[in-house]
């Protein structure tokens, strides 16, 4: 499964993705974050957010998936519901899968986002397994 992560330091600005992005339709949340939604499927595939990093200091809720930002250490995580006592599982190349008491998978971290970017403002990440976080209905990554 591969996660697109594209990060513009300069605007300021994040998309974080599963599937074709032709295949997203964007849907406005508040005036600075956007649901990327399946126009086929209806399903929910990623996010788009303005002002990521002035948002993401403190945690930044978007329907139920929540987003921080370290930026000292350069970290992006992306988890789903209230943070809980969880695990990280090293999946290789700066990418944990974070999992709940019974292993459920709750989240996401990538080391080194603007490294990443850094070129080409689009970072590939292929997960070596199919992982899905969802909250209540809403999948974000399958």
């Amino acid at each position: 499964m591969k996660l697109h992560v594209y990060y513009d330091e300069f605007g300021d600005y994040l998309e974080i993705y599963t599937g074709n992005h032709k295949q997203h339709e964007f849907i406005n949340l508040t005036g600075d974050t956007f649901e990327l939604k399946n126009k086929t499927t209806r399903r929910t595939e990623g996010f788009a957010i303005h002002a990521f990093r002035k948002q993401a200091k403190e945690l930044l809720k978007v329907k139920g998936v929540c987003f921080h930002y370290d930026e000292p250490g350069d970290l992006l995580e992306v988890g789903i519901g209230k943070p809980v006592e969880s695990y990280l599982k090293n999946l290789g190349e700066g990418v944990f899968l974070r999992t709940g008491k019974s292993g459920e998978a709750i989240g996401l971290a990538i080391q080194g986002l603007k490294e990443r970017t850094k070129k080409t403002l689009e970072a590939e990440i292929v997960l070596p397994q199919e992982i899905e976080l969802s909250s209540k209905s809403k999948v974000l990554i399958r």
